[in-house]
């Protein structure tokens, strides 16, 4: 009995001590530049595929009504209705050594092959800078005549980690090994980047899932310090109440050596004092089905 006991005591200490190696500060800088790597091959990287997006979104609309604590008279928000909807798009993504496409089409309404994938919606112009390209966080949306808030979604999702870990960006942020967790059947490192000076390019905080053996980005939670740049959402109707946008991202797919993304969450809260979160919208998005016209290296990556 005593073995096992000696036995187990020694697996537990083990087990430790590799959980310390792992979150130890020494090896955040060997991360990080792997990191860079990866990004880098992100950003060079040519493109031109297709996938499904199916998003299940909901609006929450609530009433102010006035309620008694300790006898006094206060304002607070119940629920009052619950708004459910389903969109389905092609999404087509097209970028080379000069250019940048994105185009959401609702299902069904065009067939899409190699050489008609359309170009439209969003774009943008690569060029020779350093900095990321226009990419997350850059989530989007737009209010109905109702209040309703809707197809909120993330722009270039493809390229997130360049957003937070390319070359550029590391310079701009302070990076921390908070642990590790199981994610996908691999241990991902959990790296959190907080921003060194806020300002109007580096506005958010994140918490990143890292492979440490490629150093390839699985999963991304981010939020925006502030919501200045996001005037269209919808106000909260307390002045208590603070609103918080939260947006997940999950890189479940590989192909080339490049993640592309699997799924994403986006949630938009009001916050109570008693820290109490009221729901004004989510959206859940899948995607799937891809088809991979192009995916191939067409600069020098530089490591």
């Amino acid at each position: 009995m005593n073995r096992w006991k000696w036995l187990i005591g020694m697996l537990v200490v083990l087990l430790m001590a590799a959980t310390a190696q792992v979150q130890s500060p020494e090896k955040l800088p060997e991360i990080l530049k792997k990191a860079a790597v990866y990004c880098e091959s992100v950003k060079s990287v040519a493109l031109h595929f297709y996938c499904r997006q199916t998003m299940d979104e909901c609006n929450y609309s609530y009433r102010v009504v006035a309620v008694r604590r300790d006898e006094t008279p206060v304002k607070t928000i119940v629920l009052n209705k619950t708004k459910k909807r389903q969109h389905t798009y092609d999404y087509q993504m097209v970028r080379d050594d000069a250019q940048l496409f994105e185009h959401r089409l609702p299902f069904g309404s065009a067939a899409v092959t190699a050489s008609n994938i359309a170009v439209g919606d969003s774009s943008g112009t690569m060029g020779n800078s350093n900095a990321a390209i226009p990419s997350l966080p850059s989530a989007s949306g737009k209010v109905g005549p109702s209040g309703a808030f809707s197809s909120m979604h993330t722009q270039y999702i493809v390229y997130g980690p360049v957003s937070f870990l390319s070359r550029y960006w590391q310079f701009r942020f302070q990076y921390t090994i908070t642990g590790e967790e199981m994610l996908a059947g691999r241990t991902a490192l959990v790296i959190r980047a907080d921003p060194k000076q806020e300002g109007k390019e580096n506005n958010f905080r994140a918490r990143i899932w890292i492979d440490p053996a490629d150093a390839s980005v699985l999963k991304i939670i981010y939020e925006p310090l502030s919501l200045d740049a996001y005037p269209d959402l919808p106000k909260p109707p307390l002045p208590e109440l603070k609103p918080r946008l939260q947006v997940q991202l999950e890189y479940g797919l590989e192909k080339n050596g490049i993640r592309f993304p699997s799924r994403e969450s986006i949630r938009y809260d009001f916050i109570g004092p008693d820290e109490k979160e009221f729901e004004r919208y989510s959206a859940d998005i899948a995607y799937t089905d891809y088809r991979y016209f192009i995916v191939n290296t067409v600069v020098e990556v530089k490591k």
